[in-house]
């Protein structure tokens, strides 16, 4: 299992555990443990599947003063409690209706962004998450609104300009 992050512009995958007997077709619940939200996805025949959980996570700046950081400190910290800075999360794995797996603490050791989440702490999310599905109207629409908030203008006018 792992985070798909957002890392200096870069999309990367941070491996967070391993579930062992995951089948095609299996279906992965992930819970919001603080707001309720929870979503579903299928393991496909890759053996991947990929959920947008709605989540609520402290920016690494705002982090840094909590953690006792200084303005030269490059060193990732380990928080005392993961759920001071994001939503908890759980994952729960099931074949048919019976769960097969649980996993709600980091199983694997991860830094990311100044802060390093240990063995058996809380599952939290790394980041801030709208928990959009892709390619879904909601997450059209959701495009087409966040295009017309942040250009200047249709992309249709001064697209013809762009090589000028």
């Amino acid at each position: 299992l792992g985070f798909v992050v957002n890392d200096e512009a870069r999309e990367e995958l941070r491996a967070f555990a391993m579930v062992e007997g995951i089948e095609v077709g299996d279906r992965v619940v992930v819970r919001n443990l603080v707001s309720g939200e929870t979503e579903e996805g299928y393991i496909s025949e890759r053996g991947w599947f990929r959920v947008g959980v709605a989540s609520d996570a402290i920016e690494p700046i705002e982090r840094r003063p909590m953690l006792g950081m200084d303005d030269d400190d490059v060193d990732p910290e380990v928080p005392d409690d993961n759920r001071d800075f994001a939503d908890a999360l759980e994952i729960e794995i099931f074949r048919g209706e019976e769960s097969i797996a649980l996993v709600n603490t980091f199983q694997e050791e991860l830094s990311f962004q100044g802060t390093t989440y240990v063995v058996d702490s809380p599952l939290v999310a790394l980041q801030q998450g709208l928990g959009h599905a892709r390619n879904t109207p909601d997450f059209a629409r959701f495009l087409a609104i966040a295009q017309s908030a942040i250009s200047p203008a249709d992309p249709a006018i001064w697209g013809a300009h762009t090589f000028l």
